[in-house]
């Protein structure tokens, strides 16, 4: 009797063994049960014994490289010096572009409509142009202001402070102005921009 229960309940095993293994999610397992040839059920234990040791594998790797506690680090350079930022000069490229050079220009050609002027000498022409009543030596007279040079101006996306803009009379161009000279209209020091 004992052996007649020891062999039912070894089927019974059996039996709850292969309705386990038939219903498991790992497709190797159900496929060497459901395999009726020999070759099969090698094939199929052959790949699930290889696809366990190399979980078995990744997942001791990522355990140790766990338990090492190593730590990445990001190094990141940040300049902690702020660069001067340097004078920047705005002109017109025409020397003669106010209302008064034009008032200016428009009366000596009609001054010297009957005379050629180009005839004389350079001389005789600078004496004819300072003899005009109209003529100035202020030669700031004869270029563009800043209002209307300069149409919008902004530093670090902030609006400049237009009293800052330094008047400048280049040679060749006329009214300039400049952007951190260094100095202000009455030639007082200021410190420079930086960014």
């Amino acid at each position: 009797m004992d052996l007649k229960k020891s062999i039912s309940l070894k089927n019974r095993l059996k039996e709850v063994l292969k309705d386990c293994l038939l219903s498991s999610t790992g497709h190797g397992l159900a496929h060497f049960i459901k395999a009726n040839n020999c070759f099969m059920r090698i094939t199929w234990t052959f790949f699930t014994i290889i696809s366990a040791c190399f979980c078995s594998y990744m997942i001791a790797q990522n355990i140790l490289k766990y338990l090492k506690f190593d730590v990445n680090t990001k190094i990141r350079v940040v300049n902690q010096f702020s660069a001067v930022f340097p004078t920047v000069t705005i002109c017109n490229m025409n020397f003669f572009s106010s209302d008064f050079s034009l008032n200016f220009t428009t009366q000596f050609i009609n001054d010297t409509k009957n005379n050629n002027p180009f005839s004389n000498s350079g001389e005789s022409i600078l004496i004819n142009v300072a003899k005009m009543p109209e003529f100035h030596t202020n030669l700031n007279l004869y270029g563009d202001l800043k209002e209307k040079l300069i149409a919008d101006c902004s530093f670090e996306m902030i609006p400049c402070n237009r009293s800052k803009l330094k008047y400048y009379l280049h040679p060749n161009y006329g009214n300039c102005f400049q952007f951190n000279p260094g100095y202000d209209n009455y030639e007082n020091s200021e410190d420079l921009e930086s960014t």
